[in-house]
């Protein structure tokens, strides 16, 4: 086995602020070039978990039970689709149109028809 090189005082002092600042910890990690794990082994104490507020969860159940879909919610508030589906689990979705055109296909094919064009995202 290879002895694993200790990691200078500059980037050991780099390492907690960036994450204090709401960077995930593997953002800080692959930024500093240096792994997760080293990330992680620093900052244990620092709680990385967004914190939703309540009225944010219940309007997310509203939207939901007005019609919008999970989907939608989870992207109009910047947040996982699991948060979302945890938070509206009891609250059975509204499915609108073909169940085959949603998400990434369904955001190229709102751009095709709004600029005429698309690029895709991995060239």
């Amino acid at each position: 086995m290879s002895k694993k090189k200790p990691i200078s005082q500059e980037t050991k002092a780099l390492l907690r602020p960036q994450v204090l600042d709401g960077k995930s910890k593997s953002q800080v990690a692959r930024d500093l070039g240096i792994t997760f794990r080293t990330v992680w082994n620093h900052t244990k104490d620092i709680c990385t978990r967004k914190v939703i507020l309540k009225e944010i969860k219940e309007k997310i159940r509203k939207e939901v039970i007005e019609g919008k879909s999970k989907y939608q919610a989870a992207k109009d508030y910047n947040l996982c689709r699991t948060t979302v589906y945890r938070l509206t689990e009891d609250i059975n979705g509204s499915s609108i149109g073909w169940g085959g055109i949603r998400g990434k296909t369904l955001d190229l094919l709102q751009e095709i028809v709004t600029k005429g064009y698309a690029y895709p995202a991995n060239g």
